[in-house]
């Protein structure tokens, strides 16, 4: 598992109390100034929850209360996805992968075509193979990246499937992909 510092190493920047909703592997590709714009929509976020709690006797509507942190929201999503885009272009095909999640179920992965071009969800082969889960420390080979910026996984122990591994390019599996310490 991947801890998140209390202070940035790079930046300086304090992180405790952020509730990203990322793991720290992804948000290390975030630059000084995004990282201090989100903390400061999550701080409004915060503000505006707790000030929303105080009027609770007042029967604040709470779709006022979500018009009011939807910019806020907005903004802090783009710069999650945009982590993760960054992220799946940092793979590397000189270096093995790890699984770092109990399990990614099929419902979360896509297999590619026997060519490796082109996604489509496991449920589709189901028929040809029952089990395609990822379960944690399964080791993950990059095999390429399309022009979509699709990202591509061999697992291991199945170097000759027919199939791929395959995830968007701003898929939140990709956070659980950890290069292996050599």
């Amino acid at each position: 598992m991947i801890r998140k510092p209390r202070i940035h190493p790079e930046y300086g920047i304090k992180l405790h109390g952020t509730d990203f909703q990322e793991r720290w592997n992804i948000i290390q590709h975030a630059t000084k100034a995004e990282l201090q714009y989100y903390i400061k929509n999550c701080d409004a976020v915060k503000l505006e929850n707790n000030k929303y709690k105080s009027l609770a006797d007042q029967r604040l509507n709470y779709w006022q209360h979500q018009d009011n942190i939807i910019n806020e929201k907005i903004e802090n999503a783009h710069y999650r996805k945009l982590w993760r885009v960054r992220y799946s272009k940092a793979f590397d095909t000189n270096k093995l992968y790890k699984i770092d999640k109990k399990k990614i179920y099929n419902w979360d992965i896509k297999l590619s075509s026997v060519g490796g071009i082109g996604l489509c969800s496991a449920y589709r082969f189901q028929h040809q193979k029952s089990n395609m889960r990822l379960y944690k420390n399964d080791i993950m080979i990059y095999s390429h990246s399309d022009e979509l910026g699709n990202v591509y996984f061999l697992k291991a122990g199945e170097i000759n499937a027919p199939h791929l591994y395959c995830f968007n390019r701003e898929n939140k599996q990709l956070g659980y992909f950890v290069e292996v310490e050599s």
